[in-house]
C-alpha cells in the first residue's frame, strides 16, 4: 500500500496522525524532484510526492502527476518517507 494513515493519539478535538508514504519512481524537473507509485506511473492517477530543493518546500497527495512530469524520463527509486500532522476535528 503506497499511503498508510495512522491514528496516534485524540486530545479535545484534536487529531495526531502518522503518515507513510511508499514511492517507486522519480525523476528530476528543474528544482523539483518528483516521486511516484507504480499506479501513477502506469495510469498517470496515484500517489504522488515533490520536494522542491531550492525552497525546501514539499508535497504530497493522491491524485494527477503534475503536467512537467516526463513520462519517458522516470527512474526506479523505492523510497519511503513518514511525518506526523494533526487535524481539528471538533
Amino acid at each position: 500500500m503506497p499511503r498508510e494513515k495512522t491514528v496516534l493519539r485524540y486530545c479535545a478535538g484534536i487529531v495526531d496522525y502518522k503518515y507513510r508514504d511508499e514511492t517507486h519512481w522519480a525523476q528530476m524537473v528543474g528544482a523539483v524532484l518528483t516521486r511516484c507509485d507504480h499506479k501513477a506511473k502506469k495510469t498517470g492517477w496515484g500517489l504522488v510526492s515533490q520536494f522542491n530543493y531550492k525552497s525546501g518546500g514539499s508535497s504530497s497527495w493522491y491524485g494527477r502527476l503534475p503536467q512537467t512530469a516526463n513520462l519517458d524520463l522516470w527512474v526506479k527509486d523505492y523510497h519511503v518517507e513518514t511525518y506526523e500532522t494533526e487535524l481539528d476535528v471538533t
